[in-house]
């Protein structure tokens, strides 16, 4: 579905781009112990946490109307997936995103 493909490629875009963006400022920073940033495995996974961390939380609301539009019974309660949004934001507010 489209809200599916939209989710995966945001959550992929913000994943990488802020993983690599993170690598990027570490990397700029001065290393005082010695130790080769560029092959940190603390340096990892930190970059790969922080990023997939800020990647869920951009996305989350994308998931959340995916699984409301593959699980409404029928008939159907949301015609699309702008309706959907518009509908969970009304009903909930932004928290119900």
């Amino acid at each position: 579905s489209m809200t599916a493909e939209l989710l995966w490629a945001g959550y992929t875009g913000l994943h990488f781009g802020g993983y690599y963006s993170l690598q990027a400022v570490i990397d700029s920073l001065p290393v005082g112990n010695g130790l080769d940033s560029k092959r940190s495995v603390s340096r990892d996974s930190l970059c790969g946490g922080v990023a997939g961390g800020v990647a869920t939380v951009f996305t989350y609301p994308l998931d959340l109307i995916r699984t409301r539009l593959a699980a409404q019974p029928e008939p159907r309660v949301y015609s699309s997936m702008r309706n959907a949004m518009v509908s969970v934001y009304s009903a909930e507010g932004f928290r119900g995103l």
